[in-house]
């Protein structure tokens, strides 16, 4: 099944993304099967939602301190 992503993605997903070595569509698509396994509906905004409940970007869209350490734990990690 193609899903095809149309939303614009925060600064934040993207920095995400970026230094996990993602696209920031792989990272909806990664977030909206986790949602769907979940039970959740996911209308564009599941990634975000997401991120900022595990308090990895804030409400503003940008990465936090967080985001930043959780991004570097997986550097280290080889992820």
């Amino acid at each position: 099944m193609i899903v095809a992503i149309q939303r614009k993605f925060t600064a934040g997903e993207r920095e995400l993304a970026k230094c996990l070595g993602v696209s920031a569509t792989g990272l909806a698509i990664l977030t909206r099967a986790v949602a769907r396994r979940r039970g959740q509906v996911d209308h564009g905004g599941v990634a975000a939602a997401a991120l900022e409940r595990r308090g990895l970007i804030d409400r503003a869209g940008t990465i936090t301190e967080k985001g930043r350490e959780v991004i570097e734990r997986a550097r280290k990690a080889g992820w």
